[in-house]
C-alpha cells in the first residue's frame, strides 16, 4: 500500500491520513490491508477517521477489519455506549467475523467468550501454518528429485523466511549450496572437456576472422555509444565465447570492474585465452574478495588448477584437484580429472 507515497505528498500527517482511507473506501481489500490502514490509523491516534472509513466500507456491503473498528471507537472514547458494543456484536455475526471481533481485547467484560475465540483463532492460524511448512518442505523434496535448482533455493527461501532458525532448513540450504558449487565445476568441466590439454582448440580460418573482426569493431563501436554498459559488454562476451574468441571478449571485460559478474566472466575468458599468469593474479584477488564465501574459494581453487596446469606446473595442480576431492569425496568429476592428470603427470 502506498502509505509512504502519501506522507511524501501531504505534510500533514492528519491530511495523508484522510486522503489515503478515501482512496481505498470503495476498494476491494485484503484482510492484510485492511489491518494495515487499522495499525497506521490506531498509530497515529487518527481513530474517529478510521471509523468513518469503516462505515462507509459497511455502507457499501464490504469487508472491514472488526477488530481495528472496535479499537478506534476505543480510543476515541473511554466508555463505549453499551448499545453500541451491541452493535458491533450483531454486526460482526451477521458479517460472520465474529473471529475477527475477539481480536480486539476491549470486549472481553462483556463477551466472556472471546478469549475462547482467541485461542480458538491462535490454534486455527497455528494449524495453517504448520500445513504450510510442511507443504513447503514436501515442495522442496519434490525440487530436489527432479533437480530444479533454481525452484527450490526459491522454495527454502521461502521457509527460512517463515522459519529462520529451523536447523534442518538451515542445513537443507547449506546442502544445496554445495550442490550448486558442485554443478557448477561440472559444467565447468563439460565447457572443458579435457582442460589439462587445449591444444586440440579449433583455430578459426583466416576469413573467419577477418569476419568476425569486422563484427568485433561494430560491438566496439556500439559498446561506446551504449557508454560502456556492463550488459551490453557481457553480450558481446557470450557472443564472442561463441565463436571462439575469448581473447577478443577480454575488450569488453574491465579489469577493474566492480561487477561480480563481469569479474567471473573475466576470468574465464583469461583461461579460455590461455592467459594462465594474468589469471592467477585475478585469481588472487579474488580469493581476498571472497575469504567469507566457501563456494566461491572452492570455485577459485578449481581455475587456478588449470591455470597452473596450463602453465606446466603439473603437480601444484593436481595437488589442489586432491584438496578438492577430499573436501568433496562425492563429487566424481573431479575424481575423474584427478585420475586422468595424475596418469600424465
Amino acid at each position: 500500500m502506498d502509505i509512504r507515497e502519501h506522507f511524501t505528498l501531504y505534510s500533514d500527517v492528519d491530511v495523508a491520513c484522510e486522503h489515503l482511507l478515501k482512496k481505498y473506501a470503495a476498494a476491494g481489500l485484503t484482510p492484510v490491508e485492511l489491518d494495515t490502514l487499522g495499525v497506521f490509523c490506531l498509530k497515529l491516534g487518527n481513530s474517529p477517521a478510521y471509523v468513518r472509513f469503516c462505515l462507509q466500507r459497511l455502507k457499501l456491503d464490504l469487508d472491514i477489519s472488526w477488530a481495528h473498528l472496535t479499537a478506534s471507537l476505543h480510543q476515541s472514547t473511554p466508555h463505549v455506549p453499551r448499545p453500541l458494543s451491541e452493535a458491533l456484536l450483531r454486526g460482526a455475526a451477521e458479517a460472520d467475523r465474529l473471529m475477527d471481533l475477539a481480536r480486539a481485547h476491549d470486549l472481553d467484560s462483556q463477551v466472556p467468550e472471546n478469549q475462547a475465540r482467541r485461542n480458538e483463532r491462535r490454534a486455527r492460524d497455528q494449524q495453517e501454518f504448520a500445513e504450510r511448512v510442511q507443504d513447503l518442505q514436501a515442495q522442496v523434496e519434490m525440487l530436489h528429485l527432479q533437480e530444479l535448482e533454481e525452484d527450490e533455493e526459491r522454495v527454502l527461501r521461502e521457509l527460512l523466511r517463515l522459519r529462520p532458525f529451523d536447523e534442518d532448513i538451515l542445513r537443507q540450504h547449506e546442502l544445496l549450496k554445495e550442490r550448486k558449487a558442485v554443478r557448477m565445476l561440472e559444467e565447468k568441466l563439460q565447457d572443458h572437456q579435457t582442460p589439462w590439454d587445449q591444444s586440440g582448440q579449433i583455430a578459426l580460418e583466416e576469413a573467419e576472422r577477418q569476419a568476425l573482426d569486422i563484427i568485433l569493431n561494430s560491438m566496439h563501436l556500439s559498446w561506446a555509444d551504449s557508454g560502456f554498459d556492463e550488459q551490453l559488454g557481457l553480450d558481446f562476451t557470450i557472443a564472442l565465447f561463441m565463436w571462439d574468441y575469448p581473447e577478443a571478449a577480454l575488450d569488453f571485460l574491465p579489469e577493474q570492474s566492480e561487477s561480480e559478474r563481469t569479474r567471473w566472466t573475466r576470468m574465464e575468458a583469461l583461461l579460455l585465452a590461455r592467459h594462465y599468469v594474468a589469471l592467477l593474479n585475478e585469481l588472487e584477488r579474488a580469493e581476498s574478495r571472497a575469504a567469507a564465501d566457501p563456494d566461491q574459494i572452492f570455485a577459485i581453487m578449481y581455475l587456478k588448477a588449470l591455470a597452473l596446469w596450463g602453465l606446466g606446473h603439473r603437480f601444484a595442480a593436481v595437488e589442489i584437484i586432491e584438496s578438492i576431492a577430499s573436501h568433496r569425496p562425492h563429487y566424481r568429476s573431479a575424481m575423474t580429472l584427478l585420475n586422468l592428470w595424475k596418469g600424465g603427470a
